[in-house]
């Protein structure tokens, strides 16, 4: 009598545990759903990051913002940039935009050295930035090459 209930017993367990994978496998649309609201997050973090640049950019011709906190959000930018874009296409022409933004940097900021408004070593960390850059550009190029 007891073997049998816990026969039962048992029983009913591998039957809620076999209908509990069954029930938690991922099926095919909730894959391409998950897939979905992880494109639509990493647009919309692009997004955000774009008007944090701009922002901080701003700032910092203005004199409100030190230089490191734009270079900062403007690698993010570049990084969420190559994360959500797949197409190269796609991908060179956000990298040639974080260029031309890495290029006013540069440029504002030698005006600012020579004004006495910079240091030395914020030239050095835009010319860094910049080179990020220009190197992700030409890993995009040796990509398109293969």
């Amino acid at each position: 009598m007891i073997f049998q209930r816990l026969r039962y017993v048992v029983v009913a367990i591998i039957i809620s545990a076999a209908a509990g994978v069954a029930i938690g496998a991922p099926t095919e649309s909730s894959s391409s759903d998950k897939a979905a609201e992880l494109k639509a997050l990493l647009k919309e973090r692009r997004n955000t990051l774009n008007n944090i640049v701009d922002l901080r950019f701003q700032r910092w011709q203005a004199g409100k913002d030190v230089l490191e906190v734009v270079l900062k959000a403007q690698r993010e930018l570049l990084r969420a940039n190559l994360e959500l874009l797949d197409d190269p296409k796609e991908r060179m022409a956000a990298l040639q935009d974080c260029l031309e933004t890495a290029k006013k940097i540069q440029k504002i900021n030698e005006e600012k050295l020579q004004a006495g408004l910079a240091t030395q070593a914020d030239a050095l960390e835009a010319k860094t930035a910049m080179q990020e850059i220009q190197i992700e550009i030409l890993r995009e190029e040796l990509k398109a090459k293969k």
